[in-house]
């Protein structure tokens, strides 16, 4: 009798722990398939209840800092909510601590670091914005790799040069080096997607120390805060380069580029357009040059 009865709880603890596993897993699956279809919320609804199950489960501390991210930035513009951050800290903070070395935690560390700083940038609080930066090094987010491609960009670049960047990774080491190294400060990094933000825009006009670089921008403030979609066929326009670039690289002429519309309204007359951020670009290159 004692024996049946010690086969039976050991069989119940069994059953148990694999419905338990199994709804964890699937709730990780199904948090997945909602950030997949960029429904970011449900994601994060589903792996808060995952966690529930597993309070020691890397995966689900990764995916909630990873998808609680892009809810903060990739869903929709919403208030800045201190306490909501720091969840998102916690989330890939825990993930590290069971791994250290898990997936892709310290990018989106790192991601989450630079965005803070963007924030502070614009309320023109930049000690606040260095100590993100700094927490993203002392984090370790900057490999060794990432910080050498970073200087031979920097390097790379002349005197008083014009960089425009894509991405976190690039962005957030180039700050980093700049702002706390002290590296090329001449060079003015900026990132081809802030060209959409108005603050931004006005900020290259007016400049913002070591942070913004004043820049010659062909824009007043008054057309800046009027940036909208511009209606825009294929185009052409021609990028002057140095003589000293064409002799290094044996150059004859100008870079020129075939510029697309990258907006397209679907209705009855199919309208395309250039968004604001890239009428920026060329508004600012045909001004500079």
């Amino acid at each position: 009798m004692n024996k049946i009865f010690f086969i039976n709880i050991c069989s119940f603890l069994f059953l148990t722990n694999s419905v338990v596993s199994q709804t964890t897993e699937q709730l990780k699956d199904n948090a997945i398939e909602k950030f997949e279809q960029a429904d970011y919320p449900s994601a994060v609804k589903l792996l808060e209840e995952a966690l529930k199950n597993d309070t020691t489960d890397k995966e689900i501390y990764y995916y909630l800092g990873h998808f609680s991210h892009y809810k903060a930035y990739d869903s929709r513009s919403a208030e800045f909510d201190r306490t909501y951050y720091d969840k998102i800290y916690y989330y890939l903070d825990k993930a590290l601590e069971l791994d250290s070395n898990y997936g892709d935690a310290r990018y989106f560390y790192a991601a989450q670091c630079g965005a803070d700083a963007i924030y502070y940038i614009q309320e023109r609080d930049t000690t606040t914005a260095l100590s993100y930066y700094l927490k993203a090094y002392d984090k370790k987010c900057f490999a060794p790799w990432l910080i050498e491609y970073g200087m031979n960009v920097l390097n790379s670049c002349e005197d008083n040069a014009i960089l425009f960047c894509n991405g976190d990774a690039e962005l957030n080491t180039l700050s980093y080096l700049q702002l706390i190294k002290n590296v090329r400060q001449d060079v003015t990094v900026i990132p081809r997607a802030f060209l959409d933000r108005v603050w931004y825009v006005l900020m290259l006009k007016n400049g913002l120390g070591n942070f913004v670089k004043k820049t010659n921008i062909n824009l007043s403030e008054k057309q800046i805060l009027d940036l909208h979609l511009f209606k825009w066929e294929e185009n052409k326009i021609e990028i002057p380069i140095s003589s000293d670039l064409k002799k290094t690289y044996n150059l004859n002429e100008n870079f020129n580029i075939e510029v697309l519309p990258d907006v397209q309204l679907i209705d009855n007359e199919n309208r395309t357009y250039l968004s604001a951020g890239f009428s920026v670009f060329i508004k600012y290159y045909r001004g500079k040059h």
